[in-house]
């Protein structure tokens, strides 16, 4: 958002951050608001949504805001300054008031958005100008300043969310039945991976454009345990070991599925090596 007051030149500016769908669930419609020229003690507002993008049934989340540093290649200040010196931006914050105008009892600090009755959340942003007291502007702690200077506030959005998990045993199928029982044991030792869709292309860890994300090696019992995940869609698949044929899971050789917030999977791997049976 770029501002400037009439009296004083003080420019005011105010970047949207964009949350990105390969990490967050989440989109936010703008990069900037832009209200053009306004005048000391002038009330405006403009809008932007966000859009829940994934699967599931939607997320909580919360507005947050900062005060904004000076990009580097600002002129006057190369480094991007020194927040307690006027190489920030003065704080235009305080300024700014986010409304949810949908009657759904969202607030800036606990909103949710998802689900098929409340896909879109659309925020007001209202601002007022800083005051002013002839011909000298107002800062946003109420002192005085004679010379041009530049304001900000970045606005982002963080994600609220219980963490999920994916956990399981590894298991010697001996009777092959695809269950963990009976004279069936756990097995140590094997690498069990955790895949996101990225569409990468290449690398070690790249798999037709799902990579793996964690790897866990089963403990001595076979169990092993992907957690403080956050929602979303997930492979998890072992790594094969000679001598030995799957089981459970076969064609294909992993599982694919959908955590939701603080969701707990749980999915087994049998393996069969008639070399080890008696």
């Amino acid at each position: 958002m770029v501002l400037a007051l009439a009296v004083g030149l003080v420019w005011l500016q105010s970047s949207m951050s964009k949350v990105s769908a390969d990490s967050w669930p989440i989109l936010v419609n703008i990069r900037h608001l832009a209200f053009g020229t306004v005048f000391p003690g002038e009330e405006m507002e403009g809008t932007f949504t966000v859009t829940y993008s994934d699967d599931g049934d939607g997320v909580n989340y919360r507005i947050v805001q900062q005060r904004k540093p000076l990009p580097e290649e600002h002129p006057e200040y190369p480094d991007g300054g020194d927040p307690n010196k006027p190489g920030y931006y003065r704080d235009l914050c305080p300024h700014l008031t986010k409304t949810s105008g949908e009657g759904e009892g969202d607030m800036e600090g606990d909103a949710f958005v998802g689900g098929d009755g409340d896909p879109v959340d659309t925020w007001t942003i209202y601002f007022k100008a800083p005051a002013i007291y002839g011909q000298i502007s107002q800062n946003h702690i109420g002192g005085v300043i004679s010379e041009s200077g530049e304001y900000g506030c970045d606005i982002s959005i963080d994600i609220l969310y219980e963490p999920a998990s994916v956990c399981g045993y590894k298991f010697f199928d001996t009777d092959q039945d695809r269950e963990f029982y009976g004279s069936d044991y756990g097995l140590p030792g094997w690498e069990i991976n955790l895949l996101k869709e990225t569409g990468c292309t290449s690398g070690e860890s790249c798999e037709n454009g799902w990579e793996i994300i964690s790897t866990e090696i089963t403990d001595e019992d076979g169990y092993y345990c992907h957690d403080s995940l956050q929602p979303g869609t997930y492979r998890v698949k072992e790594v094969m070991q000679d001598g030995w044929v799957p089981t459970i899971p076969t064609n294909p050789e992993y599982f694919e599925f959908y955590l939701s917030e603080a969701q707990d999977k749980l999915f087994d791997f049998g393996n069969y090596n008639e070399a080890l049976l008696d």
